[in-house]
């Protein structure tokens, strides 16, 4: 008797963490398909310099953050990075899920990178690798802002492109107006 129960236990469990499972990579498609999604394409749109595209897009992520502890009072993070690091290794189906996800984001950097580095704006580098030290350092700030439930902690995002993408000097380098526009200098 003890051994049939332990068996319809390991089975019911065993569907509830699939069930949970699916229902995380339903609401990680989601939030892709309707935020992450549109706000790499818009931000990331080929008609932008590269460097302002990155800026754009850490812009928009702020602004993002912001709104939401606005209406919720917690600095939420991104959800990729911030289910990723909670269930990546403990659920396949969610870490697959995620893997496809964060491919997707680290193209949209990379692209941004190399187009860069054709129109000789920043140091050479390899764009990959540039592409993940700059999304590692954007969870970064992310997670730390979202410890603290600090929005201002944000306001590293900023910075970002400038600091870890190394422009070149200002006779080839895009300069960012304030008014959020680029102007070649010369």
């Amino acid at each position: 008797m003890k051994n049939s129960w332990s068996c319809a236990a390991a089975c019911a469990l065993t569907r509830s963490t699939w069930a949970k499972g699916a229902l995380t990579v339903g609401a990680l498609q989601h939030f892709w398909q309707t935020v992450a999604k549109p706000g790499y394409e818009k931000h990331f749109s080929r008609a932008n310099p590269p460097l302002v595209r990155i800026r754009n897009f850490l812009n928009w992520l702020q602004g993002l953050q912001r709104e939401k502890f606005r209406n919720i009072g917690r600095v939420l993070g991104w959800p990729f990075f911030t289910l990723g690091c909670e269930l990546g290794a403990q659920e396949p189906m969610v870490s697959d899920e995620l893997c496809e996800i964060e491919a997707a984001e680290l193209f949209y950097y990379e692209s941004a990178i190399r187009d860069a580095l054709d129109q000789d704006i920043i140091e050479p580098s390899d764009p990959r690798a540039e592409a993940l030290s700059l999304r590692a350092a954007v969870e970064g700030i992310l997670a730390r802002a979202r410890i603290l439930n600090d929005p201002d902690e944000l306001r590293a995002l900023t910075a970002l492109p400038m600091n870890l993408l190394r422009p070149k000097p200002r006779r080839k380098a895009m300069v960012l107006s304030a008014d959020k526009e680029a102007a070649p200098v010369s």
